[in-house]
């Protein structure tokens, strides 16, 4: 057998696979064909209106870590911007930024 021929069964094996990983799937749900999951709009986040909720003086939690600020850090936001919520990790004073959906206000009852 030629390499090119052994190349060939082996990308004609790896496209059998997927698609016999695709049918074991359905089966364990009973959905058909696989396909992504989305959640109705109603139960959709809309994170700009997320992002123009938080504002500079809002306590805020971490969601994810980092370098100096652990997951589940509270924080002191300090500004803003399209793309980013700017803060002071107020256990060690440690002043970063982070994406909107990486964080979430505290709200105070």
């Amino acid at each position: 057998m030629e390499v090119a021929d052994i190349i060939k069964r082996l990308q004609e094996l790896q496209i059998e696979e997927s698609f016999l990983l695709a049918e074991l799937a359905s089966r364990e749900t009973g959905d058909g064909p696989s396909r992504p999951r989305t959640l109705p709009s109603s139960q959709r986040r809309n994170k700009t209106q997320d992002r123009t909720q938080i504002k500079v003086g809002d306590e805020v939690l971490l969601l994810t870590g980092g370098v100096k600020c652990r997951k589940g850090d509270k924080a002191t936001v300090t500004k803003v911007s399209p793309k980013s919520i700017h803060f002071t990790v107020r256990r060690n004073g440690h002043t970063t930024y982070k994406l909107p959906e990486n964080v979430q206000r505290i709200t105070t009852p």
